[in-house]
């Protein structure tokens, strides 16, 4: 990585942790002296970076204020990957529960923090900020990207599809990370030497330029197949997790079901009881009835004979 490279990945880290209020006219500042200090590279470069959204400045500033926090997530999200490794059902419906517990909690921590900065977190940024802790957890990429400290959107895991980061990072992974190079080095400044030495020096500059192409394209080669391992990676995980969550849920119905079985086979002998009782009533009823119809019919006899 260039010297101009290092200097755009810190001056992004510094940048993305001031508040949004501030952000623009720090950038503004920062290009200005980088490019009062000669690098005109640098300053094009720094004046590009785009202003974060309140989700994504949010969990920048949970990396810085909470790291302790955002290393909880990190180690659950591990658990959670092994779990699925296992294929073990019945910690994946327990760590899923965690999951959501502790990024419902953290994304709180953090529009408190951001409330202890004057800006002010609605309910959807707070959603946001979870998604963003989630998708970190459950997606070695998305999460390498939160830890960078540079968002400048939230992320959103979706299902099967890959993490997709190319308008949540403010710069790419590979070169917060060191892994390319930026901008090419600018050459030497020439020498009043012989033509003989001169012919020598660009040539050796020109070979040491084609050596670092090759070199940047060959990287660029191991970066691209980096991402598209980790994205069937991410693919794998999220599949095995939908059918563990959906094996969960599937063996809660079930006991679920059993229970309610239980439950309906004493109320299905109080209902038989029930039936026999009214048959019995009903029985009784039309007896009685009978009974009362016969009394007035001897009643009205009686009262006849009584007349004469």
């Amino acid at each position: 990585m260039t010297t101009a490279g290092r200097g755009l990945a810190g001056i992004a880290r510094d940048l993305y942790g001031v508040s949004p209020a501030e952000f623009t006219e720090a950038r503004n500042a920062r290009a200005k002296r980088a490019k009062a200090e000669g690098d005109p590279d640098l300053a094009k470069a720094v004046a590009a970076l785009r202003k974060p959204s309140m989700a994504a400045w949010v969990v920048n500033l949970m990396v810085r204020q909470l790291p302790e926090r955002i290393g909880e997530l990190v180690a659950l999200g591990d658990e959670i990957g092994e779990a699925q490794d296992a294929m073990d059902a019945a910690m994946m419906r327990t760590l899923t529960k965690q999951r959501r517990t502790l990024t419902a909690a953290v994304a709180k921590e953090g529009a408190a923090l951001a409330a202890e900065m004057g800006q002010k977190v609605s309910a959807s940024v707070i959603e946001q900020v979870q998604n963003t802790l989630t998708a970190a957890m459950t997606s070695d990429y998305a999460g390498e990207a939160v830890r960078s400290g540079v968002l400048l959107a939230p992320i959103e895991a979706t299902g099967l599809d890959v993490v997709d980061l190319s308008e949540s990072l403010a710069l790419p992974l590979s070169v917060l990370s060191g892994r390319v190079q930026v901008t090419q080095d600018r050459p030497d400044a020439p020498t009043d030497l012989s033509a003989r030495r001169a012919s020598a020096k660009a040539k050796a500059a020109k070979e040491v330029a084609d050596a670092k192409a090759e070199l940047t394209g060959s990287e660029a080669v191991a970066v691209r197949t980096g991402k598209t391992m980790r994205a069937r990676k991410d693919k794998v995980r999220t599949l095995q997790a939908q059918v563990l969550q959906v094996r969960a849920e599937l063996d809660e119905l079930l006991r679920q079901v059993e229970a309610l079985e239980d439950k309906l086979e004493p109320l299905n002998d109080d209902l038989q009881a029930a039936q026999d009782s009214y048959a019995d009533a009903e029985a009784m009823d039309i007896a009685a009835k009978a009974a009362v119809e016969k009394a007035e019919r001897r009643l009205a006899k009686a009262r006849a004979a009584a007349s004469r």
